[in-house]
């Protein structure tokens, strides 16, 4: 199983918070692969923590 389809099954028992982040990631895998925390954590809309 990769990465994405880990985030899918487990997409319904994270926090608000994580799910902001699996989306992001789940919607551009490819431009998340290039982005560093903190540029992440803003595209999301979250913390550097939560990341």
């Amino acid at each position: 199983m990769n990465l994405l389809n880990n985030i899918e099954a487990i997409f319904s028992t994270l926090s608000r918070q994580e799910r902001k982040v699996a989306l992001k990631v789940l919607q551009n895998p490819q431009e998340v692969q290039s982005m560093n925390i903190t540029k992440l954590a803003k595209k999301a809309g979250v913390s550097n923590a939560t990341i």
